[in-house]
């Protein structure tokens, strides 16, 4: 391993610190001990890559510890992309761990192979790796809070990354302060790259310089070399703090619309079994402006837990205003699919159709069936009731859903087709798919119940006898 002196480390020149920096940093260790919610019994994981921002941020948080008294240790990824350099670089990692007497968690991981095998950038292969390191460790050890030392020059670089790929709010307002959910923070955003540099000095903090931020080989660096320089050179000298400040607006306009999506949600957006329902009566809504309209729909589709594009997003609104003068299913994209009814939009994932055209289940005396949709049993009635209308069937009965061609058992009899009953009834499209059918025959013959909702069961007019007792059917619908 190389010695301490070939290491590229950098040392105070005494150079004063700038007053601004000065102020923001005494803001920033302030934060670290009031804002963020530390305690004696938090557990702190940081993010060291042994740079100027991720040093400084390891100083902060060690003159914290002594006050406050949380456990911190240190997380280190040797991405193994620059030869002798990387290995330089985690010798020095090593030794300031060592000499702040922080427990370090170190990994390597041969990124340039990984980003080739999953097909992704390097910057992308890397991050991703990170985050999922990250996240591992953060359950397995139970830390509290996962400290970063991103700084308002990557703020900057990341707005102008996501915007330049249609952002919304959300990449705008990206890598924000403090996530209390999921305890990261970045308490440097409000420094800039060189003031860090300057207080490092100052304070005689020894970093590690990656000579790779210097070239322009990835998208960052470009941005950071030739982008932002020009904006500030060309267009405002404070491009680079505008921008920061930009995406903190966009960041709490984000909060905002969440907030109004989320009421909204709670107004109009119910769950069936396995399907989301949308009251048409969301777009009278005052609040239901074309852009929170969409975010909704990327509150519901959540659930699904697929990828969804601004595309997809404009063509469920455009049909959601203006739906399908024939109501049916319709595939949004591959995987999900939607109905509509006066009363709204149904969402359902694709493979539910298949699990509804093959469901059966056995219904027995001594056994109910419920779904997610209704409960059925068999009551057993007395002497007086078992004079009525009744039909004489073998048991088990089949319950399922809906396949096509069935006929309904009446009262009188008679039989009538299930799609004219449900026509009758004025069943929503999507509600025909779950409603209950119980088949009496080795045919079509099914007898089923009028969904009346009340959450109250329902009985079916036609009992059932079986070896001399007489059932009726009790169907709750839910």
């Amino acid at each position: 391993m190389p010695s301490s002196a070939d290491l590229p480390v950098h040392k105070s020149d005494g150079a004063e610190e700038d007053k601004t920096a000065s102020d923001e940093l005494a803001e920033t260790y302030n934060a670290l001990l009031h804002r963020y919610q530390l305690t004696e019994k938090s557990r702190v994981l940081c993010s060291f890559s042994g740079g100027a921002d991720s040093s400084l941020l390891l100083h902060l948080l060690c003159e914290a510890r002594e006050t406050v008294g949380f456990q911190l240790t240190a997380f280190y990824l040797n991405h193994l992309l620059r030869g002798d350099e990387s290995e330089q670089e985690e010798c020095f990692v090593v030794r300031q761990l060592l000499k702040s007497s922080v427990p370090a968690l170190l990994y390597q991981e041969d990124i340039e192979t990984l980003a080739k095998q999953e097909k992704l950038s390097i910057e992308t292969a890397a991050r991703n790796c990170r985050k999922k390191i990250i996240c591992t460790l953060m359950a397995e050890h139970r830390f509290t809070h996962i400290f970063t030392g991103h700084q308002q020059d990557d703020r900057a670089e990341t707005l102008l990354y996501n915007l330049s790929r249609g952002a919304g709010l959300k990449g705008a307002g990206a890598m924000r302060e403090y996530e209390p959910k999921t305890g990261l923070v970045r308490p440097l955003l409000s420094l800039r790259r060189d003031a860090i540099r300057k207080i490092c000095k100052k304070k005689k903090i020894e970093y590690f310089e990656d000579k790779s931020n210097a070239t322009n080989l990835y998208t960052r660096n470009r941005l950071r070399h030739q982008v932002l320089p020009l904006l500030e050179h060309e267009i405002h000298p404070q491009a680079v703090r505008s921008l920061a400040r930009s995406a903190s607006l966009f960041e709490e306009a984000e909060e905002s619309i969440k907030a109004v999506v989320s009421l909204l949600a709670s107004r109009y957006i119910s769950r069936w079994g396995e399907m989301l329902l949308l009251k048409q009566a969301i777009l009278n809504d005052t609040l239901c402006t074309p852009y929170v309209l969409k975010e909704v729909f990327k509150e519901m589709l959540s659930v699904f837990k697929v990828t969804v594009t601004y595309e997809h997003l404009v063509n469920l609104e455009k049909q959601f205003r203006n739906p399908p003068q024939k109501n049916g299913i319709c595939g949004i994209w591959r995987q999900i699919e939607c109905m509509y009814a006066t009363e709204g939009l149904a969402l359902f994932h694709h493979h539910c159709l298949k699990e509804w055209k093959e469901y059966q289940e056995k219904l027995k005396p001594e056994r109910s069936v419920e779904t997610a949709y209704f409960r059925i049993r068999l009551v057993l009635v007395t002497e007086e009731d078992a004079n009525k209308h009744s039909i004489t069937v073998q048991f088990p009965l089949t319950v399922h859903f809906r396949q096509g061609g069935e006929r309904v058992l009446l009262q009188s009899g008679k039989e009538k087709p299930i799609k004219e009953l449900f026509n009758e009834w004025k069943l929503p499209h999507f509600r025909r798919l779950v409603h209950p059918l119980i088949q009496i025959r080795t045919d079509v013959t099914v007898l089923t119940v009028s969904p009346k909702r009340s959450n109250k069961p329902c009985f079916c007019p036609l009992l059932i006898r079986n070896e001399g007792k007489t059932y009726q059917l009790e169907v709750l619908l839910k």
